[in-house]
C-alpha cells in the first residue's frame, strides 16, 4: 500500500511601513505540515534610536555646553554598538569633545570610538558631546554611529557591511567672536590647620578676542572670604581662620567676575576646610618694652604653638612699608604679629623689621641668631656676641618646666662714622629697663618709673611656665 505524502511550506515577509527600511523581514508567515492556515510570526528585530542634538551656539575659543545624545533600543532584541565615528567635514578648526554617561570606551576621544556594547531591548545609553573652536563662523559635522544592520532607524541608514549599519548623525555649530574671559581654575580646594592661618586662592584672568581694563569682583557665600587682591590679569581671594574662630568645618564660597561691560562673567567655586585642633594652640603672655631712637624697641610673645611652646621676639619698626619709628611705627606693632599666627599672615610678622621665632623643644639655651625668621633693613646682628653666640642679639634659657629666661646679649662693637646706628645700638642694649636715663636721643616713652631707693627700675628677664612676666630689680643703666 502506498501512501502519498505532500510537504508544502510558504514563507514571506511583510514590512509593515514603508518609510523603514530593513534588510530582514518583520513577519514570517508559516503554514502547517498539514497546508492548514499559516499563523503570523513576528520576527525579532533591531531597532535604534538616535536623538539629534540642536544646533551648537558659542563664543569663539571657548567649548560649548555639552549636550547628551541618547541612544535607544526600540526593538524586542539585544542592539550591539559596534563604535561611534566623527567627521569634521574638513573642517579643522571644530574640534569634538567627547565623553560617555553610561558606557566604557575605548579609542581616541577626538576621532574614532570603538565602543562596543550590548543595548537590551527598550534600554538607552548615552554620550555627551560638545565642541570647540578657535574660529567663528558656522559649521557642519557629524557623527556616526556603527550598530547591528539587521534593523532600523528611525534617521537614514546605510548598510556599510554584512550586518552592519551607519547611522549618521549633522550637528551644526555657530560659533561667535565677541569678547569674553574665564576665571582659571574654576574651582579650589584647600586645608587649613594652624591656628590663625591666611590661605590665599589665586585665580587667573583669561581673556578671550579683546581685553579690557575693569572687572568687578563679589564673593558669596560661607564667611571667612574676602577679596586680597585682584587686576586685570590676577584675582586673590583670602581665606582667615581668625573671622570663623578657627572652627572647624568646610567653607565654601563663590567668586563672581563681572567684565565691564556688566554682561559677561565668569564664577569659581573655593572650597576650604578648616581643622585645626585648638587645644595645641594657646598664648601664655606678650611683652612690650619702652621705646628709644631710632629702631630700639622690642616685643615678645610667649605661645603654645601647634603644640610647641614658642617664644616670638620682635625688634624694630619699619618692617613691610610701615612708617620708622619717629614717623609713627609704633602704632604698628601690634603684639598679635607676633604670636601664634604672625608666620600666617599674608605679610609674616607685619610691620617687625627683624623677627626672631624659638621652639622651645627641650630645656637648653638658644641663640637668636640660629633663629631669625625675617629680617629688614639693617642688620643688627652683626654687632652683638661672639664665641658660643656670635650675631646673636638675644640669649634664651628654657629649663624643664617652661619657664624661659632672656638676656640680651652684650654689644660687641660699634660701626665708624654712623652715629646714629650706634646709638640704636647702645639703646638696644637698655632695651629690657623699664626705666632709663641714658638712652641717647632720650626715651619716647617709658613703662616704669623709678623704684626701691629711687635708683633702681624693674628689667624684663623673662616669662614663668604660666606666661607671666618675670622682672628683677637693678640700677638705672648706664
Amino acid at each position: 500500500m502506498a501512501i502519498n505524502l505532500s510537504i508544502n511550506s510558504i514563507v514571506g515577509y511583510y514590512n509593515s511601513t514603508a518609510s523603514i527600511v530593513g534588510p530582514e523581514p518583520l513577519i514570517e508567515t508559516i503554514t502547517t505540515l498539514e497546508g492548514l492556515p499559516g499563523v503570523n510570526k513576528p520576527k525579532p528585530r533591531r531597532i535604534l534610536d538616535v536623538t539629534t542634538p540642536n544646533s551648537y551656539n558659542f563664543l569663539k575659543n571657548s567649548t560649548a555646553t555639552a549636550q547628551t545624545i541618547y541612544l535607544t533600543n526600540q526593538g524586542s532584541a539585544d542592539l550591539n554598538i559596534r563604535g561611534i565615528n566623527y567627521s569634521k567635514s574638513g573642517v579643522s578648526e571644530v574640534i569634538p569633545i567627547y565623553n560617555t554617561n553610561t558606557w566604557t570606551v575605548i579609542g581616541d576621544p577626538l576621532s574614532k570610538h570603538t565602543a562596543t556594547t550590548v543595548i537590551l531591548p527598550g534600554q538607552t545609553i548615552s554620550f555627551d558631546l560638545a565642541y570647540s573652536s578657535a574660529s567663528e563662523g558656522t559649521f557642519t559635522n557629524s557623527f556616526t554611529v556603527l550598530s547591528d544592520g539587521n534593523g532600523s532607524s528611525y534617521i537614514p541608514a546605510d548598510v556599510i557591511g554584512t550586518n552592519i549599519v551607519s547611522y549618521k548623525v549633522f550637528t551644526t555649530q555657530e560659533i561667535e567672536n565677541r569678547f569674553f574671559f574665564k576665571l582659571s581654575p574654576t574651582s579650589r580646594n584647600t586645608t587649613s590647620t594652624m591656628y590663625g592661618q591666611n590661605t590665599l586662592h589665586r585665580f587667573n584672568i583669561i581673556p578671550y578676542n579683546a581685553t579690557t581694563s575693569s572687572y568687578n569682583f563679589s564673593l558669596t557665600g560661607s564667611p571667612g572670604f574676602s577679596i586680597y587682591s585682584s587686576s586685570t590679569s590676577l584675582v586673590r581671594v583670602l581665606f582667615s581662620n581668625n573671622v570663623v574662630n578657627n572652627a572647624a568645618g568646610i567653607y565654601t564660597a563663590t567668586l563672581l567676575a563681572t567684565a565691564f561691560n556688566g554682561t559677561t562673567s565668569s564664577s569659581a567655586t573655593i572650597t576650604h576646610t578648616v581643622g585645626v585642633d585648638v587645644s595645641k594652640f594657646m598664648n601664655y603672655g606678650t611683652w612690650l618694652g619702652p621705646g628709644a631712637p631710632t629702631d630700639s624697641i622690642i616685643g615678645m610673645s610667649y605661645d603654645k604653638i601647634d603644640g610647641i611652646r614658642t617664644l616670638t621676639i620682635g625688634l624694630g619698626t619699619g618692617g613691610d612699608g610701615a612708617p620708622s619709628y619717629l614717623q609713627g611705627g609704633i602704632d604698628y606693632l601690634n603684639l598679635a604679629n607676633l604670636g601664634i599666627y604672625g608666620s600666617e599672615l599674608t605679610q609674616p610678622f607685619r610691620y617687625w623689621a627683624k623677627v626672631y621665632r624659638v621652639p622651645l623643644t627641650e630645656a637648653k639655651t638658644y641663640y637668636s641668631a640660629d633663629y631669625k625668621v625675617k629680617s629688614q633693613g639693617t642688620n643688627y646682628d652683626q654687632y652683638f656676641g661672639e664665641e658660643q653666640a656670635p650675631e646673636s642679639i638675644f640669649i634664651v634659657e628654657n629649663d624643664s618646666f617652661g619657664n624661659v629666661l632672656v638676656k640680651i646679649n652684650h654689644l660687641r662693637y660699634l660701626p665708624e662714622n654712623d652715629n646714629d646706628l650706634s646709638a640704636t645700638l647702645q639703646n638696644i642694649t637698655r632695651a629690657f629697663h623699664y626705666y632709663s636715663e641714658a638712652d641717647i636721643g632720650g626715651r619716647y616713652y617709658q613703662i616704669g618709673t623709678p623704684t626701691g631707693d629711687g635708683t633702681q627700675t624693674r628689667l624684663f628677664i623673662g616669662f614663668y611656665n604660666n606666661g607671666t612676666t618675670a622682672t628683677s630689680l637693678v640700677s638705672y643703666p648706664l
